[in-house]
């Protein structure tokens, strides 16, 4: 995020804290922070302008007290203008100090609007290329259908989820890559992880594909048939894996190369990786052929960082909706309501089920009998616990007999 201060009155400076990127499934957090280094308290309107329709209006009145510093919470991006993005849109804007409408201390920045399915790279955040593998995408569905029918012919049945058979999770893994590299996609540029770059693994009827497109989408698959995949992120490479056992990270991303390869070497086999890129038409090579592919560029160092999913779903990280309909008219689809989604349960006359009342309704209810036969209006007494006690006379009275 590019800034610049502009500071008009001598004893008030403004601060805008907003991130360098914006997208629609980022939620960091934004803030204005207001200095009155002056020694009387000061009352001013803070507000937030930009030439594009990325925020929605921003303008609060405030109270700073003398010497301190306030910070007002600017959680304002705008999800139709980030639904609607389909380009890298650096976008300027500024935060204004005003008093009376006048102008007293200005801070501009520059926050860079990313299309929907677009991952801000290495200079951001890798944990949040969780938000993009959608495992109930049809694509997803279909992939794993073709990915069955190759284990078939090996001699396997349908693998889905973990057993005590590693060997079997690897076959549905090389099936998987089997399954992908049959769809021949074309590559549409080369791998530049470093720079904002397209994440959407919704690739059904496309002939071309990015390389952490085509990732994301092993990913969504792998998750879809219920394992535990795993993003290796370089500035050049991309490599796709899973757990052969049912576990995970610590933490959602790990940077530590040497740990991933014990988990990947002979003997310990609690990992399973195939390099990203061989999945296209131009590359040659059985997913064996790709996991060597990989080995080897993970002990040149390639990869910068490990994603892994299954720990970002734990912390939270759940997957996007989905993006559809016309240019002009979008229309995002919840992750549960992409494929497959069960209808809601209808009663007997084919509507669905009231719900039950609650106690405070039925209270109401029974207070409408203004009736006799309502104890909570005509309340007689009879079924009830009568107390009895002596007056302080009839006390002295009887002492005296």
């Amino acid at each position: 995020m590019s800034s610049g201060s502009k500071k008009i009155h001598a004893d008030v400076t403004v601060s805008a804290n907003f991130p360098a990127y914006a997208g629609y499934g980022r939620k960091d957090a934004c803030n204005v922070l207001i200095q009155n280094n002056g020694s009387e308290d000061i009352t001013l309107t803070v507000r937030i302008i930009c030439p594009q329709p990325l925020f929605v209006p921003f303008e609060e009145e405030v109270c700073v007290p003398a010497e301190r510093t306030v910070s007002l919470p600017a959680d304002i991006f705008s999800p139709l203008f980030l639904t609607d993005c389909d380009n890298v849109l650096p976008c300027p804007a500024a935060a204004l100090a005003l008093i009376g409408g006048k102008e007293i201390a200005r801070h501009d920045f520059t926050v860079c609007a990313l299309p929907f399915d677009y991952w801000e790279g290495l200079g951001g955040d890798p944990e949040k290329l969780a938000l993009y593998v959608r495992p109930r995408l049809p694509l997803c569905a279909e992939i794993l259908l073709e990915a069955d029918s190759r284990l078939k012919v090996r001699g396997f049945g349908q693998i889905r989820g973990y057993s005590k058979d590693k060997n079997a999770v690897k076959q549905l893994f090389a099936a998987v890559y089997a399954a992908l590299k049959h769809k021949l996609f074309a590559r549409t540029s080369e791998t530049d992880c470093t720079v904002p770059l397209s994440c959407c693994p919704d690739l059904m009827g496309r002939r071309e594909a990015g390389a952490m497109e085509l990732a994301v989408l092993a990913c969504s698959c792998l998750e879809a048939a219920g394992l535990r995949p795993i993003l290796a992120v370089g500035e050049r490479e991309i490599g796709v894996g899973v757990w052969l056992s049912e576990t995970c990270f610590l933490d959602c991303v790990t940077e530590e190369a040497e740990t991933v390869g014990q988990y990947l070497s002979e003997g310990v086999d609690e990992l399973a990786f195939f390099d990203a890129n061989d999945l296209f038409s131009d590359k040659k090579g059985a997913f064996s052929a790709s996991a060597a592919h990989f080995s080897v560029k993970l002990a040149k160092g390639c990869y910068r960082c490990f994603i892994d999913i299954r720990r970002c779903r734990l912390d939270g990280m759940l997957p996007c909706p989905a993006r559809g309909g016309k240019e002009e008219d979008f229309e995002l689809f919840p992750e549960e309501a992409l494929f497959d989604a069960p209808p809601s349960p209808l009663s007997r006359h084919g509507t669905p089920p009231p719900p039950p009342p609650s106690y405070s309704n039925k209270w109401e209810r029974e207070l409408l009998d203004l009736s006799g036969r309502n104890p909570l209006v005509a309340f007689t007494g009879k079924r009830c616990l009568h107390i009895a006690a002596a007056g302080a006379d009839e006390i002295l009275l009887s002492l005296r007999r």
